[in-house]
């Protein structure tokens, strides 16, 4: 990714999925699947969050 130069993102980075003029999701560009209908995985998947790519959440508490 752009901002982390120093981690291999192996593919999975945001991208957006846009219909009609409208941000409609923000998808892993690497696990989504294009079949005869589309398939996503939300961003940041947990590949992403595992790779150091995005920070984890904290639990709540």
């Amino acid at each position: 990714m752009a901002d982390r130069p120093d981690v291999e993102d192996f593919g999975h980075e945001p991208m957006n999925i846009i219909t009609n003029g409208k941000l409609r999701a923000v998808v892993c560009a690497r696990c989504v699947v294009w079949d005869h209908g589309f398939n996503d995985v939300a961003w940041p998947c947990t590949s992403a969050i595992v790779l150091g790519l995005v920070p984890r959440k904290e639990p709540s508490s």
